[in-house]
């Protein structure tokens, strides 16, 4: 018997089904002709959560966040043409920082590439040079081995996404017309459509072969060799049984953690072995001269912050990078070792194998100086007011209830939690996009992690990057998205004062300085948001307890003096440096 199908629909249906058994909960679409048939597919199943976002820049940063914030692959539809084009500064970010995401590019048929046909560019291996595994996956044919094609296609790509090489992937869809569902052309057995029920049947879960150390004497030699031992905590999203496991290794191997401020740990505990003043007190030559580690364990990615890649090039000490995948994580400094190991499962498996080393001298002074940094800083900081912009962030993560979601934007606003984070223990969930640690896409990455989340949600950003991806706030209007915002108004490309450039004034002020002379309560009103402009700490603290508690989107704006930023940060590390060496 036969039966009148669209033979599209039947293959993007296929691809659905099976993402959905492997847990895919989320698909962000861009509306487009050519992706017709798998966005019918994803509308029809009941089992993926689906965000319609017009702009596929910011369909892709919304992906981003979802996935960031959930742990699961998020996957991202999107017609022919430009549209895959404007996927790729979200889908760097991803690759850059690990993020799965399936990316489905629709197409023309390979016949008609490099033929001038409408909306149609060379779609294959796009992003090659950011993707961890590209398929170009050809028309759709009545042909069972088709269709068991596709299905270890989903496994392969799923798999490498999430376990053996995680990141995005990108599956490229020729599909030709007729692209509806209810457009049948082609007439096929019943027979047929019975054997593909079968190969939507639930396969086995996707797993990869056990971890396996290598290297590992070498790292247990040093550590047992090396009294003077520093552990550096790269940008992640840590859990807090990592961090569990992590103190434990400090404790038994008596090295300080070094936690970068993208590492968010200092937020999930107060332990005393954990530093995050460092950013300060090794700006000091003294320190670092009399104070040198003689070995560097470095766990996850690379610090992001210079003064500290500075530091890590400028000691004459055996460097080990450790990450899951074995990247290079080293940022030009010559690691002697890189090892391939889960930070975690890293920890546990050299704590168990080392014995406990006695007191440290090394340990105890670096201690030391960062307990006299905290006290210094914070006098300092007591001493300023909302609109000299540098203890924002600190006050901010003071208000913040606890198991929140906060993001830090990049420029500024992430260079201030650096330079003057302190430690806490509300397991507040830390997100950066530093990655490639750009300004674009930052309210809408906080956006998908709002909307996956039941903890509030708080974004930190400055000008230009709220700017930079206000079309992104229609996602949070559409969509009623509990996200508050402090934006952070300096005026505009403040940052670049901080760099030599601002001292030429010729150049820094027509080229650098961008002041945006925007009206950022109009902007917020377009898209239905609460704006308060906030003046005072205690106001701020009124208006976001208020804005948490609240349905929708709010923007907390803060104008602040850049150049009394610029002074002030010149200052605090000037004193610092001066107090501690004074006492040395």
């Amino acid at each position: 018997m036969k039966k009148l199908v669209n033979l599209n629909y039947i293959f993007s249906n296929l691809f659905v089904n099976l993402l959905s058994q492997y847990d895919l909960k989320n698909v962000c679409i861009s509306p487009g002709s050519r992706s017709t048939s798998l966005t019918t597919a994803f509308a029809e199943n009941k089992k993926i959560n689906k965000y319609v976002i017009v702009d596929e820049r910011s369909s892709a940063y919304f992906a981003l966040g979802l996935a960031k914030q959930t742990g699961l692959p998020t996957a991202i539809v999107t017609t022919s043409g430009t549209a895959a084009a404007n996927l790729y500064p979200a889908i760097i970010e991803a690759y850059q920082q690990r993020i799965p995401l399936i990316v489905c590019t629709t197409d023309r048929p390979e016949y008609l590439r490099n033929t001038g046909a409408n909306q149609t560019i060379n779609q294959v291996d796009l992003y090659k040079n950011h993707i961890r595994f590209f398929e170009d996956i050809s028309l759709p044919a009545v042909s069972i081995n088709h269709f068991e094609k596709l299905k270890k296609i989903v496994n392969k790509s799923l798999l490498i996404s999430t376990q053996l090489d995680r990141g995005p992937v990108h599956l490229n869809f020729q599909f030709e017309k007729p692209l509806e569902k209810s457009i049948t052309n082609l007439k096929v057995d019943s027979t047929f459509l019975e054997k593909l029920k079968k190969i939507q049947s639930p396969s086995r879960p996707l797993s990869s072969s056990k971890e396996k150390f290598t290297n590992i004497n070498t790292v247990l030699t040093k550590i047992n060799s090396s009294q003077k031992g520093l552990i550096i905590v790269g940008c992640d999203n840590y859990k807090k049984d990592f961090i569990k496991k992590l103190i434990r290794l400090s404790e038994k191997t008596k090295y300080p953690i070094l936690a970068d401020g993208a590492s968010g740990i200092y937020l999930k505990s107060n332990h005393k072995n954990i530093m995050v003043n460092h950013q300060a007190f090794l700006r000091s030559n003294r320190i670092i001269k009399e104070h040198s580690p003689e070995l560097i364990l470095q766990l996850g990615n690379s610090p992001t912050s210079s003064a500290m890649l500075d530091f890590i090039k400028s000691v004459n000490a055996y460097k080990i990078s450790i990450n899951e995948f074995g990247d290079r994580k080293d940022s030009g400094s010559k690691f002697n070792k890189i090892i391939k190991a889960e930070p975690s499962n890293f920890c546990k498996f050299i704590s168990d194998a080392i014995e406990s080393k006695v007191g440290s001298d090394f340990l105890h002074k670096y201690q030391w100086f960062d307990k006299k940094t905290e006290l210094i800083k914070n006098e300092f900081l007591n001493s300023t007011k909302l609109s000299d912009e540098i203890n924002i962030i600190n006050h901010v993560i003071n208000l913040l209830p606890k198991n929140a979601n906060l993001f830090v934007s990049n420029s500024l606003p992430i260079r201030d939690l650096e330079f003057f984070k302190s430690k806490y223990s509300k397991n507040i969930n830390l997100f950066t996009n530093r990655g490639t640690s750009g300004i674009d896409g930052i309210n809408t990455t906080a956006a998908g992690i709002a909307a996956s989340s039941k903890n509030p949600t708080i974004l930190i950003t400055g000008d230009l990057s709220f700017y930079h991806d206000s079309n992104g706030l229609h996602n949070l209007m559409k969509y009623n998205i509990p996200l508050t915002i402090i934006l952070i108004n300096n005026g505009g490309g403040a940052i670049f004062g901080m760099l030599p450039i601002g001292k030429e004034k010729n150049i820094f002020d027509d080229y650098f300085f961008t002041p945006l002379n925007i009206d950022f309560s109009k902007l917020v009103k377009v898209y239905n948001g609460n704006y308060t402009l906030v003046k005072t700490y205690n106001q701020l603290q009124t208006v976001l307890e208020k804005s948490i508690n609240s349905k929708g989107f709010s923007v907390l704006e803060i104008k602040t003096k850049y150049q009394k930023g610029i002074e002030l940060r010149k200052n605090y590390f000037k004193e610092v440096v001066s107090s501690l060496e004074d006492e040395l």
